[in-house]
């Protein structure tokens, strides 16, 4: 199989598994990757909002080259975000950042925790 075909199968899966894993949460927040000052940014928001968070809740951050193969990463927590130098050879960066729960309370204000414990 040419490197060509294996990127386009991978960049396929990982798209898959996005839409898959962001289908029962379209109202909410997400990450990507984004460019910063030369290095690149895991980024939280909302649609074209970009909000800090604490990088403590971001539990993985992965590069992969084109065969899906682990690349080392350098990363560097900032006060409330994540930055990672730029490695070459990296096709994928895959990363989790756990939010955990966001309620609404009776005063309209939103609070990091459960339903339950609001």
């Amino acid at each position: 199989m040419k490197p060509s075909s294996r990127l386009s199968i991978l960049k396929a899966a990982a798209s898959a598994t996005v839409l898959l894993l962001s289908a029962g949460f379209a109202g909410a927040h997400g990450i990507w990757i984004a460019e910063r000052h030369s290095d690149l940014a895991v980024v939280y928001g909302h649609g074209s909002s970009d909000e800090g968070y604490d990088p403590a809740k971001l539990t993985s951050l992965r590069l992969l080259d084109e065969r899906g193969a682990q690349l080392p990463v350098q990363r560097m927590d900032g006060n409330d975000h994540v930055t990672f130098a730029k490695v070459d050879g990296a096709a994928v960066a895959v990363s989790t950042l756990d939010n955990g729960f966001w309620s609404k309370g009776a005063d309209g204000k939103w609070v990091n925790k459960s339903k339950d414990e609001v």
